[in-house]
């Protein structure tokens, strides 16, 4: 069965999981989208694209000299038939951005393969339909809907124009697939697998990173913003103080611009707060020195940073929103009650009431990429 899958550097700490069980069991042919203003982002990290010219798509091997620790995507595209980069204009929307779709649409369509399958959609490819051949398509939704506070038309647009194309859907917690049917409706087949650990944040040693780690530390990681629960494990770390008098408290990631809390709820030489876009070295170093890694959300569908910190053989401790409870058991974490106002509080105590030599750590069979892209090649093949 050949396979085209579309993904992008946004996903890519997800999809690179998946592409490597996946090219196992068919011919995989993958294509990453991006624009040319876009050259960062989760794993993903181009110091430049190649010389400019009509060409759209380039392989691997001629963007490799300017991936950073290219070489640990290795074990992971070698079973690839073709992993390839898109860049389309930093303007994705126009007459360029068309020309970008049929170079990729012929492509994939001298591939000629059985199934399309897009991780997420973007406005990028709103003209591919126009020019690709295989009717067989099968769409990941991370999303369903906006998190609190964010909205994009563009995302609705896209959806709108692809969706009605989609032989069926993936979810990735029970909850999104609630969530999707309650929205969309019941048209099309939705089903549900499961994010996996992102193993390939261990590629990195805690020696490259320049962080300054301090001792007996929570950590929450992560883009801040609005919807995370910021504020709430702040009250929560402040009542805790008395009782753990050596605990510190890292927060590590980029605000939103129009996210901020009270200046007493962070002016202690107990935290220390990192605003900035993190390095994978330095994520990899963070998490692994960490006590336990903390999902305060207020809403969430799954969480990225849940599977990073598994990757990295961490616990977390996680709200009871959204999907996020299916992925944590009690070998792999805690998961609090957010309607109790005292929930996190509590968790934080029970879990730091625990013998850390005494912690094992175990992710559930079913979060793993072997498990999951064998229920995928069977969804694959009952098209």
């Amino acid at each position: 069965m050949k396979v085209v899958y579309v993904t992008y550097p946004w996903f890519l700490d997800f999809s690179i999981e998946y592409i490597k069980e996946l090219a196992k069991r068919v011919d995989l042919h993958v294509f990453v989208i991006t624009s040319e203003g876009k050259l960062s982002s989760t794993i993903f990290n181009l110091t430049s694209i190649p010389h400019h010219n009509s060409k759209a798509i380039y392989p691997f091997s001629a963007i490799k000299d300017e991936l950073k620790d290219a070489a640990f995507f290795d074990p992971y595209i070698m079973d690839c038939k073709s992993f390839d980069f898109v860049f389309f204009p930093k303007r994705r929307v126009g007459m360029d951005g068309i020309k970008k779709n049929k170079q990729l649409a012929k492509m994939i369509n001298a591939i000629a393969p059985d199934v399309i399958h897009f991780d997420d959609i973007s406005i990028e490819l709103f003209a591919l339909p126009l020019f690709v051949k295989c009717r067989k398509w099968v769409i990941d939704v991370h999303d369903p809907k906006p998190h609190s506070g964010e909205q994009d038309w563009r995302r609705k647009l896209i959806r709108s124009l692809m969706y009605p194309r989609a032989d069926f859907f993936l979810t990735f917690s029970e909850h999104s697939k609630k969530t999707f049917r309650a929205i969309y409706g019941n048209k099309k087949s939705v089903h549900n697998l499961s994010l996996v650990p992102y193993t390939f944040y261990a590629n990195y040693e805690s020696s490259t990173s320049a962080i300054p780690l301090p001792d007996n530390y929570l950590l929450f990681i992560g883009r801040v913003s609005q919807y995370k629960g910021v504020d709430d494990l702040l009250k929560s770390f402040q009542a805790l103080s008395k009782r753990h008098p050596d605990l510190k408290l890292v927060i590590a990631g980029k605000w939103k611009a129009n996210f901020a809390v009270p200046d007493e709820l962070v002016k202690s030489e107990r935290i220390t707060i990192i605003n900035r876009f993190l390095e994978n070295e330095e994520v990899a170093a963070l998490v692994r020195h960490s006590r336990a890694v903390i999902c305060p959300y207020k809403d969430a569908t799954q969480s990225g940073v849940v599977m990073t910190s598994f990757g990295l053989e961490k616990k977390v401790i996680v709200s009871n929103v959204g999907g996020l409870p299916e992925a944590v058991s009690e070998e792999c974490g805690l998961v609090y009650d957010r309607q109790d106002e005292e929930g996190l509080t509590k968790a934080l105590d029970t879990f730091l009431g625990k013998d850390i030599n005494e912690e094992v750590f175990q992710p559930k069979n079913e979060n793993s990429a072997a498990y999951n892209t064998a229920q995928l090649v069977k969804l694959y093949q009952a098209i």
